[in-house]
């Protein structure tokens, strides 16, 4: 697919504004606080990851920003996790829509764009928990988590299963094949979202 990248300026403090535009029409706007270095080769993979994503599911991501620092804390996440998530985590979603990427390049990886993605098109499946309904009975009948991580809420558990959904369709229809004997009721759900 051919993407577009056009420089819009700056957007204070020291930012730098794009716009990534892909065939179907959609575009993101990007914020970057890094090096032109390092902005140039974040818009490459924002780009290949980008180009990735079905075009009707292009919507759910409107904004990325790259920030130079580490993610700060909250007492949201305190409260919620039972720790200060400063500088731990990789990014934050501001909004449904807009995602920010901490300390540069490091964690603007696939797996993470994949992952924060799969939370934004839940957050648009259903605007109470950020899953999908059925996802929760998905979880019990297929009796196991993707990762970790994914084991710490349904949230994550969607957003992390998003995330082998979007790897196993990358790499054909046997890895898919895989994924769907290990999760069947999961993987029933995500498909009829992404193969929409």
């Amino acid at each position: 697919e051919m993407l577009r990248v056009e420089q819009l300026g700056g957007s204070g403090e020291d930012a730098v504004r794009y716009r990534l535009t892909g065939e179907d029409g959609h575009s993101i706007e990007i914020s970057s606080e890094l090096s032109y270095a390092e902005t140039e080769v974040a818009l490459g993979r924002i780009a290949d990851f980008y180009s990735q994503v079905p075009d009707h599911l292009r919507g759910e991501l409107d904004d990325i920003r790259l920030a130079e620092g580490e993610k700060p804390g909250s007492p949201e996440t305190l409260a919620t996790y039972g720790h200060s998530t400063r500088g731990k985590w990789s990014c934050k979603r501001q909004t449904d829509s807009e995602i920010t990427f901490y300390h540069g390049l490091v964690n603007l990886t696939e797996s993470i764009f994949d992952h924060e993605c799969g939370h934004a098109v839940g957050r648009d499946l259903s605007l109470d928990n950020g899953f999908p309904n059925g996802w929760e009975d998905a979880i019990a009948a297929d009796g196991r988590n993707p990762s970790r991580y994914g084991a710490t809420e349904p949230v994550e558990d969607y957003a992390e299963f998003w995330t082998a959904y979007v790897e196993a369709h990358q790499h054909g229809s046997d890895a898919l094949a895989e994924l769907q004997a290990i999760y069947p009721n999961r993987f029933a759900i995500v498909d009829a979202v992404y193969e929409d």
